[in-house]
């Protein structure tokens, strides 16, 4: 099948099957960059960090939802940092989910 008789979504998950054949747990799966990926990475924990330190009082209650979460790396380092914060991710490519 050519690219131009496959719909939109044969596209996209046969790019992302190919990403998670080729990166598999890195961080570079979703962002083959590592300088943008740790800034962002960098930036949803002092995010956290800040939120928490405002909110102490539910912090237990804090949930994190990571839309097209990948390989679920993000959520792996922000895992790392709170162990209570409750974590979902939701993948459109079954393949790097």
């Amino acid at each position: 099948m050519t690219d131009e008789n496959k719909s939109n979504d044969e596209i996209i998950l046969s790019h992302y099957k190919n990403v998670a054949k080729n990166h598999q747990l890195s961080k570079q799966s979703s962002i083959q960059d590592p300088f943008i990926r740790d800034v962002e990475t960098n930036f949803v924990i002092d995010f956290l960090k800040d939120e928490v330190n405002k909110n102490k009082e539910s912090f237990g209650t804090f949930k994190v939802l990571d839309a097209g979460c990948g390989n679920g790396y993000l959520l792996s380092q922000i895992r790392k940092k709170f162990k209570d914060i409750k974590l979902y991710g939701v993948e459109f490519s079954p393949d790097l989910l």
